[in-house]
């Protein structure tokens, strides 16, 4: 679970240029994380947003090449 809250970190520091830009959830944002979310698949599954959308990003994220490591 350690791991997962480093690669949080990780997308945060893509997604915002190291921090220097401020954080907004558009839909690059949410592929990010739904990439990640489904990297931790057996650690968290999702809620809300339902888990079947995050499935579908997850995949289109996988699609488009997004790597954050």
């Amino acid at each position: 679970m350690e791991n997962y809250f480093e690669d949080v970190c990780k997308v945060l520091d893509k997604l915002t240029d190291n921090r220097k830009k401020t954080f907004k959830m558009n839909f690059k944002s949410m592929l990010y994380f739904s990439t990640l979310m489904n990297r931790y698949r057996q650690d968290i599954i999702a809620k809300s947003p339902p888990d079947l959308l995050v499935k579908l990003l997850g995949f289109i994220g996988k699609i488009k090449g997004i790597n954050f490591i």
